[in-house]
Parts: structure tokens; sequence; C-alpha cells
């Protein structure tokens, strides 16, 4: 599945996208919302739910875990330590050193390193 929004990828080889807020939703944004895929998944898997939560206001991120996806990143062993160390450096480079996350959603093994 094709990840929603624009691409862009981090100097650490990580693949992030970045989605705004739908035009029709009722209200001004209500923040970031970052989205985690699961184990051998991809962003993508979750573009369904990150455009109900765009109509809904909020301006999802999502990214994909190093030798997933389109991220550049990682080596020949992806495991949770290395996953939840990716996903800090996803947190504080949105979200500032206060990893302040005012929506969290997980798939899968994704839920494990939130």
């Amino acid at each position: 599945a094709k990840a929603p929004g624009v691409m862009r990828i981090a100097d650490d080889g990580t693949a992030e996208y970045h989605l705004p807020a739908s035009p029709h939703a009722s209200t001004a944004s209500k923040g970031k919302a970052l989205l985690v895929h699961g184990w051998e998944g991809c962003a993508g898997q979750l573009a369904s739910v990150a455009a109900v939560l765009a109509d809904e206001g909020y301006e999802p991120l999502l990214f994909d875990f190093g030798r997933h996806g389109n991220s550049r990143s990682g080596n020949d062993v992806t495991d949770l330590p290395r996953m939840l160390s990716e996903f800090l450096r996803v947190v504080e480079r949105n979200f500032g050193p206060s990893l302040n996350v005012p929506v969290l959603v997980g798939h899968s093994v994704g839920i494990t390193v939130i």
C-alpha cells in the first residue's frame, strides 16, 4: 500500500510521511497524530487510518522503520530495541524533546514500541 502525504527522508535514512489535516475537516487542526506500523509492515498499511484522522482535523505523521518500506536506514537486524530507538528519534525530531505526542496509533508490534 502506498503511504499518504508528502514523503521526506530524514538525515538518519528514515522515510517520514506528513499529511495535512483535510480542508474538509469541521474544525481547525487538532495537532499531529503519529501512526506506527507493525512488524514487516510499512506506513502505507495505515493510509486509511491516516485519512480518517486527517478528515477529523489531525495532521497524521507516519514513518517506515529501518529496513521497512522506503526507509534507507537499518542493517541486517531489526529488533525491538532498534525499533524503539528509531521511534524515539522520529518523535524527538517531530515533536521536540518533551516527547509530547497528542495522538499515538500503533498496529501489531507498533503498539509494543509505543
